[in-house]
């Protein structure tokens, strides 16, 4: 009796015959299969691992032809990417390189003047986004982490100007950090008054910023 040992997403196949009728046979290693960015952690009789397991070593009597599948585990790990309340989502074993997950919702994870809006592949959001609960998701490069996506909007008030066009919000994602300079309107005017910047205060109160200066984001204003 034939056992079939197959590497899921890997192009191999090798046969093994069972010599002796009841002969007992040992679980074969994985030999020279490789799959980069995952990890062999054994065999299974359903291409998607959700079959019976069959131990690298494992001794067992076949009762007719079986076809087993390399299991390729890869590792989903979450980062708060700067998070300020709340946990980090566990991370997640999937158990072969052909299954699919949900991702994290994210609901368990806050920043002070941020939203969550998805997870990336890079910190600063340049790599591919992924938005919150994402269904029948999976990696194709095998172990991977996902970072917390903040966004902050900066948006702007002409405070009782008598004319003027008001600037456009700014919103940043990613670390949620990003760095702009700051509108330096010309037809922002009030009578008798001269534009003099910005303020996080509408009484000029809070911090100030001329027009056109360098101004890092820590949350939306």
């Amino acid at each position: 009796l034939p056992i079939y040992t197959a590497a899921a997403g890997v192009s191999a196949e090798t046969v093994t015959t069972q010599s002796v009728l009841n002969e007992t046979m040992t679980v074969a290693s994985a030999g020279t299969l490789t799959k980069p960015g995952f990890t062999f952690v054994g065999w299974n009789t359903a291409a998607d691992g959700s079959g019976t397991d069959y131990p690298v070593g494992y001794q067992f009597v076949p009762q007719g032809p079986i076809k087993l599948y390399a299991e390729w585990n890869y590792v989903v790990t979450y980062d708060g990417n700067g998070y300020s309340s709340g946990s980090v989502p566990d991370s997640v074993t999937v158990k072969s390189s052909i299954s699919t997950i949900t991702l994290d919702s994210g609901t368990a994870l806050a920043r002070a003047g941020y939203t969550l809006t998805g997870w990336n592949t890079l910190a600063n959001g340049s790599g591919t986004n992924y938005p919150l609960g994402t269904a029948n998701w999976k990696s194709t490069a095998g172990d991977i982490t996902l970072y917390a996506q903040w966004t902050a909007v900066i948006s702007f008030n002409l405070n009782g100007a008598d004319t003027g066009t008001v600037p456009s919000s700014v919103t940043t994602t990613g670390t949620g950090n990003g760095t702009f300079s700051l509108p330096n309107p010309t037809n922002v005017k009030k009578a008798g008054l001269t534009f003099a910047g910005w303020n996080t205060s509408k009484f000029g109160t809070g911090t100030s910023y001329p027009g056109g200066a360098s101004y890092t984001v820590t949350g939306a204003a």
